[in-house]
């Protein structure tokens, strides 16, 4: 079943070795310009273009999942696909085979997008230096997914017997792997951004969705290690901008439940008015440059603070590691984390006029909250 919470840090069976890479573009006729650009991109790896079979047909990712995951080509030991809407980092090929030599029977993910679940693992990981992180959302980010080979062809068989068209494919991925009792790995910092084209699937309600964290060029890999999920992972939801605690359960890989994050930092001892008492100070501060209470309204700006105390508050421990503080490189992931959750509540153009102020504060928070481990 699922692992305990944690961090493992031996490497994988197979570890080091270089992986034979085949990859596939999944692709609607209709994004043909972009899925040639992305094959220009990667074309260290002769990726494949897969388009929908049946593109006149109901919406579904999964019909042309299916397709890009049989693509595996002959003597490959993992296979890559890539959806038609992202965008690469220049050096993506050779740090995707890094990561798959360090973690051979895992499967990778090389997009999280900035308000979910999961990418609150990868600030942790980029606070701590780990490279890759447990993915805790009900689906799988497969905007740019490596399985096994193995894997490749046997989820497609699965998704085409057990599944209907209209199963998203990353939640069709998530129940293929749980029913293994596995879980998916993001890696931190991801490799691919999503572009902001037009959703074809109806995904506009969303708001724009760019990766959790970019590595900035010429920055070494992720380090060493895997951050597994502990039992508590602080959100503010993007969908209704409230700071939230989920509880992951391992053995069933899925989040059971959540409550209001303030109720889990009191019963650690955090009381609220002290919390309270820092965001003000802290948005009096931040008033000299940008108005945000002006900007973004308190309520949201208090769920934002509090979700960043609970970020450090219960940033899960490294045996031997000293004590964590948002470094250069943390301060990017974090600056993702406003921006993410408030995407539905302020517009872009206030959110880029905000976003400096806005990253300020996040790590404040953060700070905040690694003074009272």
């Amino acid at each position: 079943m699922g692992a305990m919470t944690g961090v493992t840090t031996g490497a994988a069976p197979g570890a080091g070795r270089r992986p034979a890479l085949s990859c596939a573009i999944m692709a609607h006729p209709a994004r043909r310009r972009s899925a040639e650009r992305i094959a220009v991109r990667l074309a260290a790896l002769s990726p494949t273009i897969v388009y929908d079979p049946d593109p006149g047909g109901p919406r579904s990712t999964l019909r042309t999942a299916v397709a890009a995951w049989s693509a595996v080509t002959d003597g490959a030991t993992h296979h890559l696909v890539v959806q038609d809407d992202v965008e690469p980092v220049d050096d993506f090929v050779p740090r995707l085979r890094h990561a798959v030599a360090g973690h051979p029977d895992k499967v990778l993910c090389a997009f999280t997008e900035w308000g979910c679940q999961t990418a609150t693992m990868v600030r942790w990981g980029a606070m701590h230096g780990i490279g890759l992180v447990e993915c805790v959302d009900n689906y799988v980010p497969t905007q740019a997914t490596v399985l096994p080979a193995a894997d490749a062809t046997a989820f497609a068989a699965y998704a085409a017997e057990h599944l209907s068209w209209d199963t998203p494919d990353d939640i069709g991925l998530r129940r293929y792997l749980a029913a293994g009792g596995r879980s998916a790995y993001a890696l931190a910092p991801n490799l691919v951004d999503h572009d902001a084209m037009a959703s074809l699937v109806g995904n506009e309600s969303d708001g724009l969705r760019p990766a959790a964290w970019l590595p900035a060029r010429g920055e070494a890999p992720g380090g060493p290690g895997v951050l597994l999920a502990p039992p508590r992972i602080p959100t503010q939801t993007w969908s209704k901008g409230r700071a939230l605690c989920f509880r992951y359960a391992p053995e069933s890989l899925r989040m059971e439940d959540s409550e209001p994050t303030r109720r889990v930092l009191a019963r650690r001892g955090t009381a609220p008015r002290p919390i309270t008492d820092r965001l003000d100070a802290a948005l009096d501060a931040a008033g000299r440059a940008v108005d945000l209470e002006l900007h973004i309204g308190y309520a949201l700006l208090h769920e934002l603070w509090v979700t960043a105390v609970a970020l450090g508050a219960l940033l899960p421990a490294v045996p031997g590691e000293k004590e964590p503080s948002p470094d250069r490189a943390a301060r990017r992931a974090l600056s993702t984390m406003g921006p993410g959750a408030l995407r539905c509540f302020a517009g872009a153009a206030v959110l880029r006029e905000c976003g400096p102020v806005l990253t300020d504060l996040v790590v404040e928070g953060v700070s905040c909250g690694l003074e009272t481990r």
